[in-house]
């Protein structure tokens, strides 16, 4: 379970640093920046190579973020691509249809209401739901307790902390900086 912790949080935080990269301007040296997005593809390759029932929710957030158009950048295309490396090397795990449905519906609501709230096109109460982006968390969470299962919504909460709440703070600390390039 350590393993899953400790992977889901830095696959989080190394997808956010990715998006700091290829959104916000973040400077990295562009190998420094490709190596990140490895790592992370690494990261998820590992959680949904070592914890098989997780698979699905792995695809759906990957495949969640290439449908909304946000695999745009070559930090991202190297995340994605290192994945399919590394999953193809390993072996994917079966993969349970019907879990992918309800992950690509909530990876893909996911995204819209997180552009939504970024765009001030929603309401206060929805936009701050959106903004942290917590349907995946409230779906984890109902997945985990229908299936008896509660590492869905651990992977979840991990890669959330990592993505959102570690780096938001690392950042209202200024131990990190973004500039524009």
């Amino acid at each position: 379970m350590l393993l899953l912790v400790v992977a889901s949080f830095a696959a989080g935080f190394l997808s956010k640093v990715s998006d700091m990269v290829a959104d916000d301007g973040m400077r990295l040296a562009r190998l420094l920046g490709i190596a990140v997005g490895v790592s992370y593809g690494f990261m998820v390759s590992l959680v949904m190579t070592h914890y098989a029932i997780l698979s699905p929710l792995v695809i759906a957030v990957v495949l969640g973020t290439m449908l909304t158009g946000k695999i745009d950048h070559e930090v991202h295309y190297a995340g994605v691509g290192s994945m399919l490396l590394f999953v193809s090397l390993i072996g994917l795990p079966p993969v349970n249809p019907w879990l992918l449905a309800v992950f690509m519906a909530g990876g893909i609501i996911d995204e819209i209401g997180s552009d939504l709230a970024d765009r001030k096109r929603i309401s206060r109460i929805p936009s701050a739901f959106f903004r942290y982006r917590l349907t995946m968390e409230v779906l984890t969470l109902a997945v985990s307790v229908f299936c008896r299962d509660y590492m869905f919504f651990i992977a979840m909460l991990s890669a959330d902390a990592g993505y959102t709440y570690l780096f938001s703070g690392l950042r209202a600390a200024r131990l990190i900086r973004v500039r524009r390039q």
